[in-house]
């Protein structure tokens, strides 16, 4: 169920999987100190 098959999250930019979540505060982390 990791595929790309729900529409649903593509159209919410809002991800609701922890690893994602964690993703995406790394990549908050990584523009802060770039």
């Amino acid at each position: 169920r990791m595929g790309g098959e729900t529409p649903e999250l593509a159209l919410d930019p809002v991800p609701q999987d922890a690893s994602t979540k964690r993703l995406s505060e790394c990549l908050k982390r990584i523009g802060d100190e770039l």
